[in-house]
């Protein structure tokens, strides 16, 4: 390197060194008039457009968002009034106890269409177990028919014949002749013997006194 190249790298760094030192000078200058001197608001707000101060844009997001905040909760305030409002215009147009006697009388209703079907299904049932009763009593025999109804173990007959009624005409050894024409009723061995002996005791006592009669005749006309 020459001596001449050296000269003009030392006549480079005075002249930095000289501009740096009368920037400072100027920037001090500056200061002391800014401190003498009152700024007006456009010349502020000048100032702050020409910077980006980061922390003002912050604080300016931040009171914009509370100002957001703060409308939506007046906005949802006015609306709940506006919604108290219309509520009670409707309370008033329409009691509560109107309601209460609405639904009141809804439920009386009710009560009464329940009960008239409770009453509907009782009187059906009612005449169903009136129709089976009387469906029974129907099928049920007669006395005379239940007395007279086949047996188990019972002799079947179509007619029994017992010896004749004795007239007084004839003479008592004809009695075994005379035949009884019964119903055909089925009768057990013992019902029948009883009711043989029966017949054969007043067959007797009718002869006894059929004689006694021809007798007491004779005498009157002797």
């Amino acid at each position: 390197m020459t001596r001449r190249g050296i000269n003009n790298i030392t006549k480079k760094i005075y002249q930095d060194s000289k501009s740096s030192i009368s920037e400072n000078s100027s920037f001090q200058k500056n200061v002391a008039l800014d401190k003498n001197q009152a700024y007006s608001a456009l010349d502020l707000k000048g100032i702050a457009a020409g910077r980006s101060n980061l922390a003002a844009l912050l604080r300016a997001e931040t009171v914009r968002q509370k100002l957001e905040l703060e409308s939506a909760k007046r906005l949802a305030e006015q609306r709940r009034r506006a919604e108290n409002r219309h509520r009670d215009r409707l309370l008033r147009s329409n009691p509560a106890w109107h309601m209460v006697k609405n639904n009141h009388e809804e439920d009386i209703a009710i009560r009464l269409q329940t009960r008239r079907d409770e009453e509907r299904m009782r009187r059906e049932e009612f005449l169903h177990e009136m129709e089976l009763m009387y469906g029974r009593v129907q099928k049920q025999p007669m006395l005379f028919e239940r007395y007279y109804a086949p047996r188990s173990g019972a002799t079947t007959v179509d007619s029994i014949q017992f010896s004749p009624r004795k007239s007084p005409s004839k003479k008592r050894n004809t009695r075994k002749c005379k035949a009884y024409h019964l119903p055909s009723p089925s009768i057990s061995p013992e019902l029948r013997e009883n009711f043989l002996k029966y017949l054969d005791k007043v067959d007797t006592k009718k002869l006894d006194r059929s004689e006694l009669f021809e007798d007491i005749d004779s005498l009157d006309r002797g």
